[in-house]
């Protein structure tokens, strides 16, 4: 199964007795069944890193401890949307980062 998302979260050592709080960030609402059923804490947010705000993606990520850029084009689509996709919008998801209040 392969697919582009972003991983926001609270994180915590796995011999912690707090749960893990995981919201995974998905182009598309196909791959929220398998988000659900591979995960008991991961929560699906359709958010498109395409076509989705700065704005939009900062506040996905408030309250986070740790964001993992994990989405890649891997040349599908051509040179055009690798770079858009491979640069542009993890420049879009830092940018973000950047702007989360009080961090």
């Amino acid at each position: 199964m392969m697919y582009s998302h972003v991983l926001v979260g609270r994180l915590t050592p796995r011999a912690s007795s707090q749960q893990q709080t995981i919201r995974h960030n998905l182009r598309t609402e196909v791959h929220i069944a398998d988000v659900t059923a591979t995960s008991s804490s991961g929560t699906p947010l359709v958010l498109s890193l395409e076509h989705s705000p700065v704005s939009a993606f900062t506040e996905a990520i408030s309250g986070a401890d740790t964001v993992v850029f994990s989405a890649g084009a891997g040349g599908k689509g051509g040179p055009d949307r690798t770079r858009i996709v491979d640069y542009e919008d993890a420049v879009k998801v830092f940018n973000a980062i950047e702007a989360v209040p009080g961090k």
